[in-house]
């Protein structure tokens, strides 16, 4: 399996959730290589990471999906025949972890991709598109292609995906999701990634013992902005918090480094 890394590394939600599943992939697979244009793993690599899914994590996971989220399409694409019983991004990761020997092995190329033509945007080669993507992957409204240039300002793109993609999305969401916020007016859903320069950076060294150093930090760092969330919002907390954690303190003594970029996002989902 090789990932063609042709999406722009950039901080807008759609690029970090799949770069995230990159990350996670090499994380829970031994046998990989990779730089800056692509990643080589195993034909079954997608499976076993599905597998590698930690149940009581799903659990946490307390996204819902919309009305257009056509999940039944994605699943008849890889011969799955359950339904979830709530229409959630919980209940889609347990159906897939439950059923991940239908996860295909993928001996061809997978571009890692946001090609735009005409009034679409494909995630993978336009032929291997043929399902409308989760609505999760459209919050920052395509940030890159709407320009003057390009008299897309005033317009809805498509987002179009392969089975292979929205997979790889549905990873970078399990991986990177910290807490879910309920308050009486909206609901918010924290995300925590590599910044755009750390991903670039780590790519670029293809050390794998680098790469499980920074994603162990980054899941003790998930883990203390999910306590800490749990009981406040104020951002000068969470920095103080990060920055006094004698765990993170010690992990990033242990992998001699100074600093390891982040980017925390929070969607707002309106209680009406």
């Amino acid at each position: 399996m090789i990932i063609k890394l042709r999406m722009p590394l950039d901080s807008t939600f759609l690029s970090e959730i799949f770069y995230e599943a990159v990350v996670y992939i090499l994380n829970c697979v031994p046998e990989s290589s990779f730089n800056l244009d692509e990643v080589r793993l195993p034909d079954d690599s997608l499976r076993r990471a599905y597998e590698s899914m930690v149940d009581a994590k799903i659990e946490e996971i307390s996204i819902t999906l919309t009305g257009n989220d056509k999940v039944e399409k994605f699943f008849a694409s890889l011969n799955i025949t359950a339904t979830p019983p709530k229409k959630t991004y919980k209940e889609v990761l347990k159906i897939l972890k439950n059923s991940c020997e239908k996860i295909p092995t993928i001996k061809d190329a997978v571009a890692l991709q946001a090609e735009m033509k005409g009034k679409k945007v494909f995630l993978d080669l336009p032929e291997r598109c043929s399902l409308a993507a989760l609505q999760l992957f459209k919050v920052d409204r395509y940030t890159g292609f709407s320009t003057l240039e390009m008299n897309t300002t005033s317009q809805q793109l498509g987002l179009r995906a392969s089975p292979i993609a929205i997979l790889l999305g549905l990873l970078g969401v399990y991986s990177s999701h910290i807490i879910t916020v309920t308050t009486v007016e909206s609901v918010y859903h924290y995300f925590l990634f590599f910044s755009p320069d750390e991903i670039a950076s780590l790519l670029a060294s293809g050390d794998r013992n680098r790469l499980l150093i920074l994603y162990g930090i980054k899941e003790a760092l998930r883990e203390l902005l999910s306590r800490v969330l749990r009981g406040s919002v104020m951002s000068e907390v969470l920095v103080l918090e990060v920055l006094l954690n004698a765990e993170i303190r010690s992990k990033l003594a242990s992998g001699n480094l100074d600093k390891v970029g982040f980017n925390l996002f929070k969607t707002l989902v309106p209680i009406r």
